[in-house]
């Protein structure tokens, strides 16, 4: 005998956003699908999202969709890099107006920017720097080595015995000879007696003296066959070709800027360097093999990140960095750093150091010296010295990095690392160690959200957002895929990350659907996720989305429109009551007008702004006294030197808005009775109507679907004159839809394009239960 009763109870918080899951696993909460609602926990609800603030309409120049950025400086402005098609020439605009900035592009510049088929950007206060990861970078340096067409013959001391000093070669000899008893001589005596012998009986030598030094130069042959000494005490005379054991064979003055190297034989890099006497300082300093300090080598600018600086109010350079050069050592003592010819992969700004990824490398700068890769002593290694660390071997190559919380996150295909930054980051104690293995996708960079590092791949066939997190308590590193109630949800793979750690919400792109951008909004109880929710957002007469970025608390998107421009949209990424008409009106492309009373013609006009007169549907919204907007559609004119839109009724205000009317839905999973929260197939589910609760709402439309019927349409508002829907912004309605079916047998759509905004808190089916096993 089956029992018939009423089975649901109202069913609120709709903020938990799509589900992909079998029916019978989805809470009554969850929906088929949502397109242009918000899900928020603040609401308790569905919000409509806010219609978009058109920033700017570019002329439709062959522009790169690949290699833009969006970015801020130190004052506020925000501003939005881009390339042109044709000639790769950078463009920066101004995000709050979309002016165009004066650019300057130094040397190598435009070369290195327009050869790019990817970019990345790392902005540093009012600098940001370009990376192609094309492109290898480059390193010369002079030959290394000991000049061979010199030496020194040094005087080192003298005794109160008769004795010679002498030098020997291939070119010939010259001896002087000291008698300690024959008065007051000094080593300087005797070294200027040995140069005045050496000028006379050694012909195709040059000699120089500089205290008791003597210097020799020569051809390198002749050098090589040169040797010397003192026949009383060995240790009297030294004589250096470009080498010496212990710094104490150097003399205390020397000739300026000539390098000798220090060999203190002990069989490593660091046992040999470089030195050269300082004249104004009187000692020897570190420096390389070069004469008169010269710097032993420099990255080649044109094959390294360039930097864009802000030079004035509206005005931008783009230009070479002077990498710091390599001012001591050699090859052995101080290589450069593991990018040499190679691509840098990725860059990021941690703990004071500029980082770079390449192969299986992560380099960090000196700190605070953020061009300079160069240790600062060939003798020793300090903890200012860069920091070289190789991931192993089977882990593969480096293709991100971030820097999150302590940490600097390197991202491998197959895993992800970490560089521990709780202590002090030193060369001699840096060290990878894996934090997860995860099939992460190389081609979308990991965003840092908030406490949150957000990264993608796929998994069975789909694909996956994982959130990763570190317990400092536990020390537990973990991902939780995000993903995982939206199987086949977001198309082919996902390619940008942005979001906002105030609202909790992501903002995901994916090529396979480039009109639309995937949301995903988290919200924490305490230790408890309270919110995983999905939904989709599309905006009017968009055709593809370029580039998006979060700052602020508001949504920045630059889009191809249908008619062929680029588009600078901006939107609030949190959902809105509609308490601010002027902030909440729901219009797409908006932008303020002025509407003028042409009594000639009886009609309002409007000039339309820049990029619009080619769109169609144009409706211009004016302040009406029922509480809302009153809404026109426009026809399009020339009038002989611009374009405008009119409409016959005058309106009392000389302001509104013009813009595009946009769709917003969502669609109901399938409904099941429940018991105790649990939805179950057994018996029979017979809806009548859903009650929709509505915090605000406008006109809209709700469409049932039923494979055996034909669509069922009903267009419901909270005012109506006449057979007319009018755009009014309603307050706490509640509005009864006819279903007639039973709950799982067919689809119920809600949606609407009404320029009132529409928030749904809440739903109550009118139904009635049958449980046909009630006797079985």
């Amino acid at each position: 005998m089956p029992i018939d009763g009423l089975l649901q109870p109202r069913i609120g918080s709709l903020h938990a956003g799509v589900s992909r899951q079998a029916p019978l696993l989805r809470s009554p909460s969850q929906m088929d699908e949502i397109i242009n609602f918000l899900p928020s926990v603040d609401i308790g609800g569905l919000a409509d999202r806010v219609g978009t603030s058109c920033i700017a309409n570019v002329a439709a120049a062959p522009y790169q969709s690949n290699g833009t950025y969006m970015f801020r400086t130190t004052d506020g402005q925000r501003w939005l890099f881009i390339r042109r098609a044709d000639l790769g020439y950078p463009e920066i605009r101004n995000l709050d107006n979309g002016t165009p900035a004066a650019v300057t592009v130094g040397p190598f510049a435009q070369n290195y920017i327009n050869a790019a088929s990817q970019l990345k950007f790392l902005t540093l206060a009012d600098t940001t720097l370009v990376l192609n990861t094309g492109i290898s970078t480059k390193f010369a340096a002079p030959a290394a080595g000991i000049t061979k067409t010199r030496a020194y013959a040094v005087i080192r001391k003298l005794s109160s015995n008769a004795q010679s000093f002498y030098l020997n070669s291939d070119a010939g000899s010259a001896v002087t000879t000291y008698d300690g008893s024959a008065g007051v001589k000094t080593r300087e005596w005797v070294a200027q007696r040995l140069m005045e012998q050496c000028i006379a009986r050694m012909p195709g030598l040059t000699f120089w003296r500089v205290a008791n030094v003597v210097k020799v130069e020569g051809p390198e042959n002749v050098i090589a066959t040169l040797t010397g000494g003192n026949d009383w005490d060995e240790t009297a005379f030294v004589l250096i070709k470009g080498r010496v054991s212990a710094i104490t064979d150097l003399p205390a003055q020397m000739f300026p800027g000539e390098p000798i190297m220090v060999d203190l034989g002990n069989g490593d890099a660091k046992s040999a360097y470089w030195v050269t006497y300082d004249r104004t300082t009187n000692t020897y300093k570190e420096t390389a093999w070069l004469d008169n300090f010269a710097t032993a080598g420099t990255w080649d600018r044109s094959t390294m990140p360039m930097r864009i600086h802000r030079t004035g109010v509206n005005s931008f350079e783009i230009q070479p960095i002077d990498w710091a050069p390599r001012k001591v050592g050699d090859d052995n003592s101080n290589e450069a750093a593991p990018f040499r010819d190679a691509p840098i992969t990725d860059m990021a700004l941690w703990k004071g150091r500029l980082w770079f990824s390449s192969t299986s490398w992560v380099v960090g700068s000196q700190p605070d010296d953020l061009f300079n890769f160069w240790q600062s002593s060939a003798r020793e290694v300090v903890a200012s010295d860069p920091v070289k660390v190789q991931a192993e071997a089977d882990l593969g190559n480096v293709n991100h990095l971030v820097g999150f919380r302590d940490d600097l996150m390197v991202f491998m295909r197959g895993a992800q690392c970490s560089l521990d930054g709780s202590q002090p980051v030193k060369p001699d104690t840096a060290a990878l160690g894996v934090a997860t293995r995860y099939d992460v996708d190389d081609a979308c960079p990991p965003s840092v959200v908030g406490t949150v590092l957000l990264y993608t791949g796929s998994q069975e066939g789909r694909s996956v957002l994982w959130e990763y997190q570190f317990e400092q308590a536990t020390m537990n590193n973990y991902a939780e895929d995000l993903s995982k109630h939206i199987p086949r949800y977001c198309p082919g793979s996902i390619r940008r990350i942005a979001g906002s750690a105030q609202s909790g919400r992501t903002f995901l792109w994916t090529p396979l659907d480039p009109a639309t951008l995937y949301v995903q909004s988290s919200y924490w109880q305490g230790q408890q996720r309270a919110q995983n929710a999905w939904c989709k957002l599309n905006f009017a007469h968009v055709t593809s989305i370029w580039h998006h970025w979060v700052d602020e608390g508001t949504l920045y998107v630059l889009a191809q429109t249908s008619i062929g421009y680029l588009s600078l949209l901006s939107l609030p990424v949190d959902a809105n009551l509609g308490e601010n008409p002027d902030i909440d009106l729901r219009l797409d492309l908006r932008q303020r007008i002025q509407v003028t009373w042409n009594a000639a013609r009886n009609r309002s006009e409007v000039v339309l702004p820049d990029g619009y007169y080619q769109h169609d549907d144009l409706v211009v919204c004016t302040p009406d006294s029922g509480g809302w907007f009153a809404e026109h559609p426009i026809t399009k004119v020339w009038d002989g030197s611009q374009w405008i839109g009119h409409f016959p009724s005058q309106v009392a205000g000389t302001s509104g808005f013009i813009g595009l009317r946009f769709s917003r839905a969502f669609r109901f999973s399938p409904f099941y009775p429940s018991v105790n929260q649990v939805q179950t197939p057994m018996g029979r589910f017979q809806v009548h109507k859903v009650i929709l609760d509505c915090l605000r709402s406008g006109d809209f439309t709700a469409t049932l679907v039923r494979p055996d019927r034909v669509d069922m349409t009903v267009q419901l508002s909270p005012r109506v004159v006449g057979d007319a829907l009018v755009a009014n912004a309603g307050v706490d309605r509640t509005y009864a839809i006819p279903f007639n079916a039973q709950g799982n047998k067919a689809a119920l759509t809600v949606s609407t394009s009404s320029t009132a905004p529409m928030v749904v808190t809440g739903y109550t089916l009118a139904a009635r239960y049958s449980n046909l096993f009630a006797n079985a």
